[in-house]
């Protein structure tokens, strides 16, 4: 049996540490043992358990700063319940055409329930991590999951994203978001008010309720019948044990909608979801996902000495944005918390199957909506020199020769990344500025290019991207013009929808574009679907203001800001041209998105 040791690089790191000389966090897991281990200093903090033994995967023990374990694996009489694992997620759920399966009473799953020792028939199966990090009071690492039916048939992909912050004198915080991805079809979600929380906490008898624990919510409210039911940000579980006080509280990462909380006497205590997606059936439309996010604070003392309430307003303000770059693969991914914001892509880029012509870079995707799904496309089969976000053009006259920067060209003209002017990340916005040559067959710099990418907070509506470019000629002059062909016009900024958005709905200066629409001016686009949309705004600055614009949704939704049109523009050395554009990502269509209001804002801001 053989353990592996990794500690590399830190990816993310949420939330300060809170005490002097934090000791260090480390990541140990065995995948014969089915165990991931987090020690702080030389100590054990937590184990998960995802050895095919257990139907579902868990965090279990939960260790106290003294090295108690706080949490219930799997009771035993006369304690109640023995299907609650320690700290899970599960649900009731339903493919399409498939079973109802409840995956909480994982005891109606058995293959044989006389003999439970053949295990399982529907379950939920750990798969792999990656970017497994560690550094110094820090470490995270990715999982993904799937919940698999009648031993084989995936219903639904989770990835998981796990960070462990060592506070010191033994304290910890684990920040651990999860998405559930329906990828093989539409899932019913079917649990009811009573059996589920999001994720389920099962504090075991030494420290529950029933035997002097007190619950504690962030309000001061008590006790199972002071707090179930009711709306918080936290709520925290404690007892003195042995003279030695600790608890543990769940936090729940705000992103603008509050949610009730399951608490019991007995030990299990929990945030819901959203009311909208609580205690009430509702289906994920294949290729829609679902999230959730809370900060796991394992902490000496009672409510009051933990400073539980101090930490959690340290958690909520310091969620913020990071950056990893993957400099192998030449992509760096911006993240606000937990969650991917965007990904530009700066190395040269080629899909497996996909003609070597297209290989391609600088250029953002995925872009991603408020709970990580992607709403961008790469390399679409019907159009594969669509790129996500890109600013390309289709007809470019340089050196006396015509080329193109939006299909492969001969001779080639392609951008090529330089370095980085500006990277920095704050609680209040992430800025990402790169320098870019566009070559001619590779060779010879005809253009430099600066792309800037402002990013400020997400809400609970929204996201706004602040975008500018600016394009010089270099040693002569370059042309730029849009598509001729049957006076589309189309090149310039532009964003390619997702499969998702195929037959979505596209609003132009808030009316309703009903077919694909070419050469019309128009202030602001939108795509957008029940669910969820994006925006592109341009800015009272842009030349020919409002520009021209082209529409797309007869294919999976297409936004272009088509500048210059059927016009020529002619850039010159030392003469630098810049666009700005606001590109806003938003929750629900485009009255629940508050597009209209939002662009109004930008252009009160900017005028």
């Amino acid at each position: 049996m053989t353990a592996k040791f990794v500690t590399c690089a830190v990816l993310v790191s949420l939330v300060s540490a809170m005490a002097q000389a934090a000791p260090p966090v480390a990541i140990q897991h065995d995948d014969e043992a089915g165990t991931l281990t987090v020690k702080v200093g030389d100590k054990t903090a937590l184990q998960y358990q995802y050895v095919d033994q257990w139907a579902i995967p868990h965090f279990w023990p939960v260790n106290t700063p003294s090295g108690k374990n706080l949490l219930e694996q799997k009771a035993q009489p006369p304690e109640q319940f023995p299907h609650h694992r320690a700290l899970w997620i599960v649900d009731r759920v339903q493919l399409e055409g498939g079973p109802d399966v409840d995956f909480y009473h994982e005891w109606k799953n058995y293959i044989d329930k006389a003999h439970p020792e053949q295990g399982h028939k529907h379950f939920i199966r750990h798969q792999a991590f990656d970017n497994i990090q560690s550094d110094g009071e820090t470490a995270s690492y990715n999982e993904s999951l799937k919940w698999i039916v009648n031993r084989s048939t995936p219903v639904l992909d989770e990835h998981r994203h796990v960070v462990i912050h060592s506070l010191g004198n033994g304290e910890y915080l684990m920040d651990l978001s999860w998405k559930l991805t329906a990828t093989y079809g539409d899932v019913k979600f079917l649990s009811d008010w009573v059996h589920y929380a999001w994720p389920y906490v099962r504090i075991n008898s030494t420290f529950n309720g029933a035997h002097g624990g007190t619950i504690t919510a962030d309000n001061g409210d008590t006790g199972q019948s002071g707090t179930n039911g009711k709306y918080y940000d936290w709520v925290d579980y404690s007892n003195t044990v042995g003279n030695t006080t600790e608890g543990l509280a769940v936090f729940v990462y705000p992103d603008g909608q509050k949610r009730k909380w399951l608490t019991r006497e007995y030990g299990t205590f929990g945030p819901r979801r959203p009311d909208a997606l609580s205690g009430t059936k509702f289906t994920l439309k294949m290729g829609e996902s679902i999230s959730g996010r809370v900060g796991i604070l394992v902490h000496d003392g009672d409510v009051k000495t933990g400073r539980v309430a101090e930490r959690y307003q340290h958690y909520a303000a310091n969620g913020g944005f990071t950056f990893t770059d993957d400099k192998a693969a030449g992509r760096i991914t911006l993240r606000e918390g937990n969650f991917p914001v965007l990904t530009y892509n700066y190395g040269m880029q080629l899909e497996s199957g996909v003609d070597e012509k297209y290989r391609r870079a600088c250029y953002v995707h995925p872009l991603y909506d408020l709970d990580g799904n992607p709403l961008t496309e790469d390399f679409p089969k019907d159009h594969y020199h669509h790129r996500g976000m890109f600013w390309t053009w289709p007809i470019v006259k340089v050196r006396g020769k015509d080329t193109q920067t939006w299909h492969p060209a001969n001779p080639s003209l392609k951008q090529h990344f330089v370095r980085w002017k500006k990277r920095e990340t704050t609680n209040d916005h992430a800025t990402l500025s790169a320098a870019v040559e566009w070559k001619l067959n590779n060779t010879e710099t005809v253009a430099h290019e600066t792309i800037t990418l402002n990013v400020l907070p997400a809400d609970a509506v929204g996201r706004a991207i602040d975008v500018t470019l600016t394009l010089e000629a270099v040693g002569g002059p370059m042309t730029l013009r849009g598509q001729t062909d049957h006076n589309k016009g189309y090149g310039g900024m532009s964003l390619r929808g997702a499969p998702p958005f195929k037959g979505a709905t596209v609003y132009a200066d808030g009316k309703h574009v009903e077919r694909d629409s070419d050469r019309q001016h128009f202030h602001w686009a939108d795509l957008s679907t029940a669910e969820r949309g994006m925006a592109l705004f341009a800015h009272p600055d842009h030349p020919d203001y409002p520009p021209t614009w082209v529409t797309r949704t007869s294919y999976a939704g297409f936004l272009n800001v088509a500048w210059p049109g059927n016009a020529t523009c002619t850039l010159e050395p030392g003469k630098p041209i810049t666009l700005k554009y606001r590109v806003y990502v938003h929750r629900g269509d485009v009255d629940s998105g508050k597009v209209a209001e939002h662009h109004q804002a930008y252009i009160e801001d900017k005028l």
